[in-house]
């Protein structure tokens, strides 16, 4: 995503282990991480994922790029219940 200075959601399902039971994945990209986690928690669907007591699991990922000149940080929440 970095080296494309855009964002997208993953197959989740596809590099899953065989006992999971639910899915989530919050991608995002800003200047900056409370930037970012203020866009995250605004939004209805990826505040539904940070919030979510059934998820047991979580990987997060952050990376810094440069975008048309500007530092941009790209970040990546992916939730599981198994």
């Amino acid at each position: 995503m970095r080296d494309q200075c855009r964002i997208w959601h993953s197959r989740l399902a596809d590099g899953a282990p065989p006992n999971w039971r639910k899915l989530g994945e919050n991608v995002g990209m800003g200047g900056a991480v409370g930037q970012i986690h203020t866009a995250y928690m605004n939004s209805p669907g990826h505040r539904a994922n940070v919030l979510d007591p059934e998820f047991t699991d979580i990987g997060t990922a952050a990376v810094w790029g440069n975008c048309g000149g500007y530092r941009t940080l790209f970040t990546v929440h992916v939730f599981m219940k198994s």
